[in-house]
């Protein structure tokens, strides 16, 4: 599909029973000083007041395009607004985050001034105006342009994360490429994360957090179950597929603290289940360490943090079977 040049981002919102939050959402987005927009919100089968809420803000606002389908999961939603944009950029945000009034302004402006074909901005973790929390720091001093192997290492290193909403995606590069989303899987984000610098091959990081976080109970990973930390485990894999075998060298020593990191977070989910035989096997032989355990615990690179909860969760994981 070609670009309207009328719209300069088109900006995807997959709703599905959110109505305490979407109203704040859709406000940010619809307010942006950055006009030639498509606001495109796809209501997932929403049993809720969502779908009225929308449809009211269609009522004050031209620029919004309803999809509504049946419920298929965030990727159905989010590669079904994909389906329809038209504009020369493609943003995503979930229904229960919002994002400043000028982030669309400030990212477009970047693209065209660097010429990069991705924008990277920064993410604040919201719980109330009283309490927020800066999320991690892409980069340590200056803006500036990653090339691919930069960015891989910020992935694996877990300075940057692997949230799609926080970047400015030029469509045709994604359309060219055929990326989408995998359809009725958790973590999706992960191997889409990595996808995109393997597709993208450089951006421009804005280290200011333009998009605001939601942090809620009631998301999506919050609770554990066996789908979900297979999910984990498997996007993952792939995410460690792709940085291989790609072109760009990258230290074992930066591919085992991204292993070691996503273990410890298996493990975690999986002691919050309350423990599986199989699915500590299944962990264990997707997401396989180079490196013996007295090389990681004398690494400077892998945190204390994690250190302490690859000894209590990873080890100590067989007690809770």
């Amino acid at each position: 599909m070609p670009v309207n040049s009328d719209y300069k981002v088109s900006v995807i919102v997959p709703v599905y029973n959110v109505e305490q939050y979407l109203s704040d959402c859709l406000e940010s987005i619809c307010c942006q000083t950055l006009k030639e927009i498509e606001i495109i919100v796809v209501n997932d089968g929403s049993t809720d007041n969502s779908l009225s809420i929308i449809e009211s803000f269609q009522q004050k606002y031209s620029n919004i395009k309803l999809i509504n389908k049946k419920n298929g999961g965030l990727s159905s939603a989010r590669n079904a607004g994909i389906e329809m944009a038209v504009g020369e950029y493609l943003f995503f945000v979930d229904s229960d985050d919002f994002i400043d009034l000028d982030t669309l302004e400030k990212m477009y402006v970047k693209a065209k001034e660097t010429h990069c074909p991705l924008i990277i901005c920064g993410i604040l973790q919201y719980w109330s105006d009283n309490k927020k929390k800066l999320y991690k720091k892409c980069i340590s001093d200056k803006e500036s342009i990653c090339d691919a192997s930069l960015l891989y290492k910020l992935q694996l290193s877990g300075r940057m994360g692997c949230q799609c909403c926080n970047k400015l995606y030029d469509r045709n590069i994604w359309i060219k490429n055929s990326l989408f989303f995998q359809e009725g899987k958790y973590y999706e984000d992960i191997d889409m994360a990595f996808r995109v610098i393997q597709v993208y091959r450089k951006a421009y990081i804005i280290n200011e957090p333009l998009y605001k976080y939601r942090m809620r109970p009631g998301s999506i990973v919050a609770t554990p179950s066996v789908q979900k930390i297979s999910d984990f485990v498997d996007n993952t894999k792939l995410a460690i597929s792709i940085v291989t075998s790609d072109l760009y060298p990258i230290t074992s020593r930066l591919l085992e603290q991204f292993k070691i990191n996503s273990l410890v977070y298996s493990f975690e989910l999986l002691h919050k289940l309350g423990g599986n035989k199989e699915l500590k096997k299944y962990i264990n032989e997707n997401i396989k360490l180079s490196s013996n355990f007295c090389m990681l615990m004398m690494s400077n690179t892998v945190s204390v943090k994690i250190k302490i909860k690859y000894f209590l969760y990873v080890l100590f994981c067989p007690m809770i079977e």
